[in-house]
């Protein structure tokens, strides 16, 4: 089989990273699509997977109106040897629209229920595939499964726990270039410094990572290490203050208690939100009083809930593996038997 993969974020390549990599070893072939955007190219150069690069994300509205054209023609002439079978993505409208020109099922995953971007992919795909506890109902095209984008790398099966020295805590800033952040709002810089003083207070390094320039204030906490290392980081953070709602679902999934600071709601928070793992809040005090709370408590104690919630969950990658292997037969199991996924 030859699978197709676009990534539109850091995340996406963790999320496919270990099912290519089982596919692969089953003598299938994968490539990826990617636009240079943050850090895509480097994981995707870390992990060894082969993939096309289609060049600059187009940022401005009528750069991304230009790219619905270049894209897919790019990806197009792009695969025209390469005989795919399968489209993979998460919410990727230039893949769906290119998978209708080759007439091979297009599968997507969906987190962000920006209707937005939905309304442009959902036509041209085939499966829409979302967490049991995603709040939207997108017809018979939707499987949910369960579990989260993040468990597909994060489950121990395919993750294991680096150690890391050192006290610290992250904090996670996002560029607000995405389409799913117009009108949203995040950490004000009046938090930042308030959370800042109160972990170098208590001994603790801080470490800002950021998508865009960060203030000149802020300079001297920007973290300095590599794309691939960042889980492991923050598997031994402390606590971590994120606006983006993937890294603080990594984080309570690894046991390091998150605070989710964004309007834009994030049902995977929320799920971990009820195990304790994150905060989901925009009041500052409420804030400043949990990173309180969190850096006085045991840190094994956050570990232990994280076990309690993946012991809910499925191995996300595995169940993929499956999914793809037998498809379209697979959507009529899990269609008629939602449980059978537990098996993974």
């Amino acid at each position: 089989m030859n699978i197709v993969i676009d990534i539109g974020h850091p995340g996406h390549v963790h999320l496919f990273r270990n099912f290519a990599k089982t596919m692969i070893s089953k003598n299938n072939k994968v490539v990826f699509f990617v636009r240079e955007k943050e850090c895509e190219l480097d994981l995707l150069k870390h992990y060894k997977l082969d993939f096309y690069n289609l060049g600059k994300h187009r940022k401005t509205k009528m750069g991304k109106i230009f790219g619905l054209l270049l894209f897919p023609f790019l990806m197009l002439i792009k695969l025209i040897r390469f005989k795919p079978d399968m489209f993979l993505s998460h919410g990727s409208i230039y893949l769906a629209i290119v998978s209708k020109l080759f007439f091979k099922p297009h599968i997507s995953f969906e987190d962000t229920g920006n209707m937005e971007q939905i309304r442009l992919y959902k036509p041209f795909s085939d499966v829409i595939l979302t967490s049991d506890v995603f709040p939207h109902n997108y017809g018979k095209k939707q499987i949910r499964y369960k579990g989260h984008h993040e468990i597909a790398y994060l489950h121990p099966n395919q993750f294991k726990v680096k150690k890391i020295e050192g006290d610290y805590a992250i904090i996670r800033l996002v560029s607000w270039n995405a389409s799913h952040d117009i009108g949203q709002t995040g950490i004000s810089d009046e938090l930042l410094i308030e959370v800042i003083k109160i972990l170098e207070e208590n001994n603790i390094k801080v470490l800002i990572s950021g998508e865009s320039n960060l203030p000149k204030a802020f300079l001297k906490y920007k973290i300095n290490i590599k794309p691939s290392e960042m889980l492991a980081y923050l598997a031994n953070a402390r606590v971590l203050l994120s606006e983006g709602a993937t890294m603080a679902m990594e984080a309570a999934v690894l046991g390091t208690p998150a605070v989710y600071i964004n309007t834009l709601r994030a049902t995977n928070c929320e799920d971990v939100s009820q195990w304790g793992l994150c905060k989901i809040a925009q009041n500052n005090q409420e804030i400043i009083d949990y990173v309180k709370d969190v850096i006085n408590n045991d840190k094994n104690s956050y570990i232990d809930k994280s076990k309690e919630f993946l012991n809910t969950k499925i191995d996300v990658t595995n169940f993929l593996v499956w999914f793809i292997e037998n498809y379209p037969e697979s959507v009529k199991i899990i269609k008629a038997n939602p449980d059978y996924q537990y098996n993974f």
